[in-house]
């Protein structure tokens, strides 16, 4: 469900009113000799996806992009994988992996700091001279390799993400996008750069980002992402749980959690 609130907060949380029936059961059937699996449409319960009807890319002068996105309050249901497909706020170019994929607010199971994650096609991957304050978790951008994950950078804030980011009252996110750099930023909401509301925010006014990727000898960004589309998800548990769910200390798979728990534990999840 997607709605706005009487405080005009845009809210995407799971529909809890709508029961599967048992004989649909289990949603998803997993192959394990050779990793393949089928999905049972019956049998799963309907997620929210929010997409500009627009892409945007780097204009000017000076020729850039920006997001900033304010989030008050994460999904978080310890024993639950939420697994955002690819993450809870992010943008792609038509053509996926051919125009990029830019990650801005990402992360697994328990985890509690967040990651910026770039996803290209092949000869693209993070350069170590940049100026950042995160933890590089894999220097290759490349889809295919690694189940795609990506070039990341984890923050080095253990606020950043799942149940503290929630208990602190959110925080505020915001990447920019040029033909010759890609960098994310994280704020606590009471601790943000002046202006960053603004219609023309100054990214060169908020200081040293979580995450930088350049333009140069590893990567030419101008000929790996077009025009990007900025997306909003909560989908739970997707395609990819079975690389990911078994590294948390969440119980089972994600697909027994979701169909053994009551619906009651969904009530922190918008």
């Amino acid at each position: 469900m997607a709605y706005v609130d009487a405080n005009a907060r845009a809210i995407i949380a799971v529909d809890s009113s709508l029961d599967i029936p048992p004989d649909t059961i289990p949603a998803v059937v997993l192959n394990t000799t050779d990793g393949t699996y089928k999905v049972n449409e019956r049998g799963l319960r309907k997620s929210i996806r929010l997409e500009s009807l627009e892409r945007h890319s780097p204009v000017g002068p000076p020729v850039r992009y920006a997001v900033v996105c304010r989030v008050f309050h994460y999904i978080y249901v310890f024993g639950l994988r939420i697994y955002q497909t690819p993450s809870p706020v992010w943008m792609y170019g038509e053509d996926w992996p051919n125009n990029g994929e830019i990650d801005i607010f990402e992360g697994w199971n328990d985890n509690v700091k967040n990651r910026a994650t770039l996803h290209t096609t092949a000869n693209c991957s993070h350069d170590p001279t940049g100026n950042q304050t995160g933890k590089v978790i894999q220097e290759t951008c490349d889809y295919s390799v690694n189940y795609n994950a990506g070039c990341g950078v984890e923050d080095s804030n253990p606020d950043s993400f799942g149940q503290r980011l929630n208990q602190l009252g959110g925080g505020v996110f915001a990447a920019m996008y040029t033909h010759s750099e890609i960098s994310v930023w994280r704020w606590a909401r009471n601790f943000v750069p002046h202006g960053i509301h603004d219609d023309f925010p100054q990214p060169e006014t908020w200081g040293i980002p979580i995450a930088t990727w350049k333009t140069g000898q590893y990567c030419d960004l101008r000929s790996k992402f077009g025009p990007q589309n900025l997306v909003f998800t909560i989908t739970t548990c997707g395609d990819a749980d079975k690389n990911t769910y078994s590294q948390g200390q969440c119980p089972g798979t994600c697909f027994e959690q979701i169909n053994l728990s009551l619906i009651d534990v969904f009530g922190t999840c918008f």
